[in-house]
C-alpha cells in the first residue's frame, strides 16, 4: 500500500533527526586538575568566561565546579567572621575540597532528551560528556543549558 511506504520513509527521516549529545557538546572542554589551587579555578572560570568547569584527575573525570559552589567562600568571610587570613587559605586548598564528587554526566552517543531530563531532575547548569576508556571516564565534551537554548532555537 502506497500509505505503508509514506510511513516507512517518516519513520527512518525521525530516526535520522533524533539528536544525540555530541551534536551539540563544546568538544574538548577546559578543565582543571583536582589538585589545581582554588584561586587558579576562580581566575580561570573568569579569564574564560563560563559558569561550570569540569574537574580531572590523572585525565579523568572526578567532579565539577560552579559559580554556585564557589559561594561558600563568601560565607567564610562574611558570615563565619574568620577573616581574610582564612580565605587566604582556603583559596590555597585544592579545587578538590570544594568541588561536586557526585558529578552528573552523559555519554557523547545519549540523546538530548536523556541530557535535559538530568539537567533539570539534578538542578545543573552544564553536563560533562564522556566515553569510557579503560575503565574509566574520559572528558571529551561538555553541554550547558546555553548549548541547549541555542540548539531549541533553530
Amino acid at each position: 500500500m502506497p500509505g505503508d511506504d509514506a510511513l516507512k520513509v517518516s519513520d527512518q527521516q525521525t530516526k535520522e533527526h533524533i539528536m544525540i549529545a555530541r551534536d551539540i557538546m563544546t568538544p574538548q572542554p577546559i578543565f582543571a586538575e583536582s589538585t589545581t589551587p582554588i584561586q587558579e579555578v576562580i581566575a580561570l572560570l573568569h579569564e574564560i568566561d563560563v559558569r561550570h568547569l569540569p574537574i580531572v584527575h590523572r585525565g579523568e573525570l572526578v567532579g565539577i565546579i560552579s559559580d554556585r559552589d564557589l559561594k561558600v567562600l563568601t560565607e567564610v568571610v562574611f558570615f563565619e567572621d574568620e577573616g581574610s587570613e582564612a580565605l587566604a587559605d582556603h583559596l590555597a586548598e585544592p579545587i578538590s575540597t570544594l568541588m561536586q564528587s557526585g558529578v552528573v554526566y552523559v555519554d557523547a552517543e545519549d540523546e538530548l532528551s536523556e541530557v535535559v531530563e538530568l539537567m533539570i531532575d539534578h538542578r545543573v547548569g552544564a553536563i560533562p560528556v564522556v566515553q569510557s576508556n579503560r575503565g574509566g571516564l574520559e572528558l571529551v565534551g561538555i553541554i550547558s543549558y546555553i548549548d541547549l537554548l541555542k540548539e531549541a532555537s533553530f
